[in-house]
């Protein structure tokens, strides 16, 4: 008998069904934790806010005032970061052995400022973004970041002509300025986005954290059924000998 059949007997002879599959109910939140913090997902996370490379081929960077990256939550990797506010399991186990029949919810998710979305999945002309949007979006960015660089170019017959500020610098009328080339752009081609989030889909995601925390739970189910069954079949057996 191995150390966790061992220990599954110790805890079916304490627990009603009830307990048990409340028992195996936590084993996979611990594996799921267990994974999470091996697999450093906010760190991976964090380091993907800038990368060479977006869905139009230019570098990207979603550094610029820390607000977003300040806006990750969990806000670090750790054994108990991962607590019920980010996942979530529900098991059903049957009435009288206690084991796992349904994983009815498994799951895991991060939080971030409403926006972060939009920078990994990018938009269309059609998401109702307006000239007025756009300038007062820069407008308002700008004066939260005063060291920030902002810049508009317009083609001129002589050439392009470009125009560099500094946030300081930026009053409404620039700020409408800006805004002009960037809203012919969104409403002809949209914003491709970044795919800043796109890894959290993949193995070294959360997408990977869960499939092999499962994985896990599984291969110790065939020891729990047979700590299970054998450990009633006993009991069953020693109400007959009396």
């Amino acid at each position: 008998m191995d150390n966790l059949e061992k220990r599954l007997r110790i805890i079916l002879s304490r627990k009603s069904p009830g307990e048990a599959t409340k028992q195996q109910r936590g084993a996979l939140q611990f594996y799921l934790q267990d994974q999470l913090n091996k697999a450093k997902i906010i760190a991976n996370l964090r380091a993907n806010l800038s990368g060479p490379n977006d869905q139009e081929g230019k570098p990207y960077d979603h550094r610029a005032s820390g607000y977003l990256e300040k806006s990750i939550m969990p806000s670090k990797d750790g054994d108990t970061v991962w607590n019920k506010r980010f996942v979530k399991v529900a098991l059903t186990g049957d009435k009288y052995f206690g084991l796992g029949i349904s994983l009815d919810t498994f799951r895991v998710q991060i939080e971030a400022a409403s926006y972060a979305q939009k920078l990994n999945d990018g938009f269309t002309s059609t998401s109702g973004l307006t000239y007025n949007d756009i300038a007062l979006w820069i407008y308002e960015k700008a004066r939260r970041n005063p060291a920030s660089e902002w810049y508009a170019a317009y083609k001129r017959k002589d050439g392009i002509k470009t125009y560099y500020y500094r946030g300081d610098e930026v009053t409404l009328s620039i700020a409408d300025y800006i805004a002009k080339p960037i809203t012919k752009k969104l409403q002809t081609q949209g914003y491709k986005g970044s795919r800043w989030m796109e890894f959290l889909q993949g193995p070294a995601g959360l997408k990977g954290a869960l499939t092999r925390a499962y994985r896990r739970y599984l291969d110790d189910y065939p020891a729990y059924t047979w700590a299970t069954m054998t450990y009633k079949l006993n009991k069953m057996l020693e109400k007959l000998e009396k």
